[in-house]
């Protein structure tokens, strides 16, 4: 049966990292599993809260800002 993705008790679902290796094509050692677990138990939970508070009606306005700075566009060395 497919876990929930909301649990009544407000505690997210368990994060099956071995599933989500399976799933990539991955074959990890018991070794990088954990460490890719202890990575994702971390990240994935900070990332949905992170996502919650960007969902916030106060915050619709506010854009990512990124600057790419292209090579064509620098001015040259030595001019």
């Amino acid at each position: 049966m497919p876990s929930s993705t909301s649990d009544p008790s407000g505690t997210p679902p368990a994060i099956d990292t071995a599933a989500l290796a399976r799933c990539a094509g991955l074959d990890l050692s018991p070794e990088r599993l954990a460490a890719v677990d202890a990575v994702l138990q971390a990240w994935i939970p900070a990332a949905n809260a992170l996502s919650a508070q960007m969902s916030d009606p106060a915050r619709q306005a506010l854009m990512p800002v990124t600057a790419f700075t292209h090579a064509h566009e620098l001015p040259e060395e030595g001019a």
